[in-house]
């Protein structure tokens, strides 16, 4: 599965317009835009109708098609039949796993969990993700603050990103979240040098969708955590990290590993640095006995 992936996401139609949206006249950065937000749509949609939706010519969507080396509309169109029925599968949840007829009991569930989470792990390193994950290391490098955002379940994801990075030495870190006021007060200063690192998985949340959005109308930059190309959050990222997960139990097995990942190599940019507040917190925490041994 994990080569099958490779070979897909290699040659999908949305990490061609990732490579070429900078080229785009503004007609054919919104027949992208439309694509990326509505790929699923436009599998049951004749190029008028698609031409309707967006607001453009059907001449200009075929010139699209033939800017993307494609020989047509119909191409085109096979592609994100293609990707949607590779992408389309049922919401996996604990509520899957708890009632799943397949998963034994006691140290077999504990077996079958993990040969599943190993399965994770292999089908989320492709050529797509090693190629993302060093754009975005450069993209967190060089970013003047980095907003961390990450709601719901995936708040456990952006807390224990931000907490990592504050740790090897990163001041200019800070962690999103409702309940602490409104959120846009949080983020209104947010301009150009600024980068938000968004989490969100299906069923995608809607507050982390927007506030992406904001960072992007602002002229931040984005970098996502997600587990689809097509995710909303992955709509204008410098980088989309894709995170899969291909069994029937629901895990964050293969998210949290990209963020270990991300933490080493972001650690290592300035070693002697990072070494610096790593001893110093240890010292810390030793004066202050917070750890038992």
């Amino acid at each position: 599965l994990g080569d099958v992936y490779k070979r897909q996401m290699q040659n999908t139609i949305f990490s061609k317009i990732q490579a070429k949206y900078s080229t785009f006249s503004p007609t054919h950065k919104k027949i992208a835009d439309y694509i990326c937000q509505n790929y699923i749509e436009m599998t049951y949609q004749s190029i008028s109708e698609i031409s309707k939706e967006i607001g453009v010519s059907t001449g200009s969507i075929t010139n699209f098609c033939k800017v993307m080396d494609y020989k047509g509309f119909q191409q085109l169109h096979e592609e994100l039949r293609r990707v949607a029925k590779d992408e389309i599968f049922p919401l996996r949840d604990i509520q899957d796993s708890i009632t799943s007829q397949s998963l034994g009991e006691g140290a077999q569930l504990l077996q079958q969990v993990l040969d599943m989470n190993i399965s994770n792990l292999q089908a989320t390193f492709t050529d797509h993700l090693e190629q993302n994950f060093t754009i975005a290391l450069n993209q967190l490098r060089k970013a003047r603050n980095i907003y961390i955002l990450g709601l719901r379940s995936c708040y456990a994801l952006s807390y224990y990103f931000y907490f990592m990075l504050q740790d090897i030495g990163f001041t200019n870190v800070h962690l999103l979240s409702l309940g602490t006021g409104d959120i846009f007060d949080q983020v209104a200063g947010v301009r150009r040098g600024d980068l938000i690192f968004s989490i969100s998985f299906q069923t995608y949340t809607q507050a982390t969708c927007d506030v992406t959005a904001y960072f992007l109308k602002r002229g931040a930059a984005s970098v996502a955590l997600t587990d689809l190309q097509s995710a909303p959050i992955a709509h204008g990222a410098k980088a989309v990290l894709i995170a899969k997960n291909t069994t029937s139990t629901f895990s964050y097995v293969s998210p949290i590993t990209i963020l270990n990942a991300l933490v080493i190599g972001l650690g290592r940019s300035d070693q002697e640095k990072t070494m610096r507040c790593l001893e110093e917190k240890k010292a810390l925490l030793q004066d202050q006995h917070v750890h038992l041994m």
